[in-house]
């Protein structure tokens, strides 16, 4: 599609937008047109900070993880020097995928077409017969296209496909305060438990955006048979009793969602582990989630374009109750069509029976073929 249809028809579907707003409803075929999807990859996706991975699915020097940003697919790895970088993942010869497996380690990336070979700095080393075909080649000019910005928050990494795009301190800006819950609340961090599952949705990915930052209308209908056979810690009461969750909008598409009068040891975690929180975390992080008398342990929250959390637990045998947290991106695949990407996050001090039963818990609810997953997709 070209951008001058592109622009036409995305401005005649702004325009009846426009006049729906006016009475208070969205039209819901911007879940799936055409041409406001191609708006959003090039007006959200492409100048926004969108998060790739984890620090711990690259623990080694040369480790690499190959992800996406919309179509976009980046080498997200880390140099013999420890450096983390992130390549886009095509040969700069002819353009072909140079980097085939999802995850490995590699000191250096071979295209399979010519064999153009590049260090996991992405210098260009080794080009066959380079005198015969090239002469005097210039490989600095040749080396692996970086993505223009990658940063890291708290071990979570992210990306930046615009040239001028603002820090991502700044782009994060005062929800900092709250992703510290979802990213580091102990001294080691967390690490990723497993490689992520991924699976495709016929939805769209403003629809995750809504129901992650603050959609708990669903709980109970959705989820109501899972409540009544005693997997989930909640019951069906507690999603209709006014209060009883709340959140906090932070700024457009950031949202953080919460259990009033609830503890961390409500929702799982043993006493050994919140002792590692409050070891951790600063007084004010303490005041807000780890206050006894106004404890709202959060459960839900998503940064917007789409990465969310989910701090959820669930009764994995007998009386034992186990959180999980699971990290979720939903990668737009076209108009009304996502990508699920799923990781379980456990605390690096955590004991290994701690992680596997915290793995147990989310395959069985939020997994690809959890219950309450099912339920939601």
């Amino acid at each position: 599609m070209t951008n001058h249809i592109i622009e036409k028809d995305v401005k005649e579907s702004l325009q009846a937008i426009n006049e729906s707003l006016k009475e208070g409803i969205i039209p819901s075929y911007i879940h799936n047109d055409p041409a406001i999807y191609e708006l959003e990859v090039e007006k959200i996706f492409k100048k926004t900070w969108v998060f790739v991975a984890h620090e711990s699915e690259i623990k080694n020097n040369g480790d690499y993880v190959v992800r996406y940003v919309t179509n976009d697919r980046i080498i997200v790895n880390k140099d013999e020097n420890g450096k983390i970088g992130a390549f886009f993942n095509f040969c700069t010869h002819r353009g072909v995928q140079l980097c085939q497996s999802e995850c490995g380690n590699a000191k250096q990336f071979t295209c399979p077409y010519h064999g153009w070979s590049f260090k996991n700095n992405g210098e260009l080393v080794g080009v066959p017969f380079e005198d015969h075909m090239f002469g005097k080649l210039d490989r600095s000019q040749w080396s692996l296209r970086p993505v223009p910005h990658v940063d890291t928050f708290n071990g979570l990494i992210f990306v930046n496909l615009n040239e001028n795009a603002q820090s991502l301190s700044d782009y994060l800006g005062d929800f900092k305060f709250y992703l510290q819950l979802y990213s580091q609340r102990t001294k080691e961090g967390f690490e990723v438990v497993g490689p992520p599952q991924r699976y495709v949705i016929e939805m769209d990915w403003k629809v995750t955006s809504q129901n992650q930052s603050g959609d708990t209308y669903h709980a109970g209908p959705t989820h109501q048979s899972v409540m009544e056979i005693g997997v989930h810690p909640n019951n069906v009461k507690d999603f209709r009793v006014g209060g009883k969750r709340d959140g906090t909008d932070i700024n457009a598409g950031v949202g953080v969602m919460g259990i009033t009068n609830s503890s961390p040891q409500d929702r799982g975690y043993p006493d050994w582990m919140v002792e590692h929180f409050e070891e951790y975390l600063s007084p004010e992080h303490k005041e807000v989630f780890l206050n006894k008398e106004t404890t709202r342990w959060p459960t839900r929250t998503h940064v917007f374009p789409n990465l969310s959390f989910l701090n959820a637990a669930a009764y994995v045998k007998d009386e034992l109750m186990m959180p999980f947290l699971a990290m979720r991106v939903w990668r737009p695949l076209g108009p009304g069509k996502i990508e699920a990407w799923q990781w379980v996050l456990v605390e690096k001090e955590a004991p290994q029976w701690f992680k596997e039963m915290s793995m147990k818990a989310f395959i069985m609810t939020f997994g690809v073929s959890g219950m309450e997953e099912q339920d939601d997709t």
